[in-house]
């Protein structure tokens, strides 16, 4: 009886924590990643808009943010609070648009081709954030334009 009881009590430690740790699922599925306008000047802000499937989950995280213009040159963001909105597309059930917070672009980045990358890092579970073991995902690298 006892190894019966002991077998049940490790189950349900067990299995909770093995559920946390494979809970790998990231919050939305990219489609496509547009930045607005496609032709940024120098020192002006820029949208960045992502159209996605949703998960139907909602977790907290971080993003970290960058931009390599036509020099190569990496302009790194800080790492920040997630603070993108959903907005979901009424005629595709399941489907929407995540705006991120405005880019504003430096006042010495190089004119011409750049591309922006953004690394996202989900908290979805109490477990991944305690072990700093977030779901990572980078998104596609969106090309535009820089103009004096």
């Amino acid at each position: 009886m006892r190894h019966v009881v002991g077998a049940a009590l490790a189950l349900l430690i067990f299995a909770p924590v093995l559920f946390m740790l494979l809970d790998r699922e990231p919050t939305y599925t990219l489609i496509s990643g547009n930045i607005i306008p496609s032709t940024v000047h120098r020192g002006d802000p820029a949208s960045v808009i992502w159209y996605v499937k949703t998960t139907n989950r909602s977790c907290p995280g971080k993003m970290q943010r960058d931009i390599v213009d036509s020099r190569r040159q990496l302009w790194p963001y800080v790492i920040r609070e997630r603070a993108a909105r959903f907005v979901p597309d009424p005629e595709n059930p399941g489907y929407g648009w995540i705006e991120t917070p405005t880019l504003l672009m430096p006042e010495g980045i190089a004119t011409g081709p750049a591309t922006y990358h953004v690394t996202v890092f989900w908290y979805c579970n109490w477990l991944q954030e305690k072990l700093e073991w977030p779901v990572v995902v980078d998104r596609p690298a969106i090309r535009f334009e820089v103009a004096e």
